[in-house]
């Protein structure tokens, strides 16, 4: 983990973290660069990978740059493969997405992503609105954004059999107000 530039405003530790065995932290601002690293989704499924991280409690954003996202094994479930140029959340705290696994934010903006989805060889398992909502929900706790704009979408989604079954190539997607349930 290559941490490029750190910065806190009056760095401050939970009083009550004594008793509660937890050490957190607390700053009025926040500024974090960090270079290349993995992060293994929750279910170990996928790996992915990010040149570079920034977050600004400051300016209420959280940044990654040229993600790239893999399956780790062939473990028959539907997965995502592809990469994304940036995915940007703005209003949001940064600190709470990573504390707590809680997204609220203001807009989320997708650039350039190019995604393949495939098909799990499970009898029956489909991708569809519940099976994208399961997969957000083994991330994060919640999320709640009122604006979502995919910029240059290049979407395939490929059936079992790997048929591709749907495309979309240089795609502008909006949406407005996205919770999961």
């Amino acid at each position: 983990l290559s941490i490029i530039k750190m910065g806190f405003d009056r760095l401050l530790i939970d009083s009550n973290s004594f008793f509660t065995q937890k050490k957190k932290f607390y700053s009025k601002n926040v500024h974090l660069s960090i270079g290349q690293f993995d992060l293994v989704s929750k279910d170990s499924a996928q790996i992915i990978t990010t040149q570079s991280l920034t977050l600004s409690t400051l300016n209420r954003e959280l940044l990654l740059f040229d993600v790239s996202i893999s399956p780790l094994k062939d473990n028959r479930k539907t997965s995502i493969e592809g990469k994304i140029r940036s995915i940007q959340f703005f209003g949001l705290d940064p600190l709470f997405v990573i504390q707590d696994r809680t997204v609220v934010g203001r807009a989320l903006l997708l650039e350039q992503p190019a995604i393949t989805v495939k098909q799990g060889q499970i009898a029956g398992e489909k991708f569809s609105n519940d099976a994208l909502n399961k997969l957000v929900k083994k991330q994060f706790k919640r999320v709640s954004l009122l604006n979502i704009e995919i910029e240059k979408a290049n979407i395939s989604y490929l059936n079992k059999f790997g048929t591709t079954m749907l495309k979309f190539d240089d795609t502008k997607f909006y949406c407005s107000d996205f919770n999961t349930y």
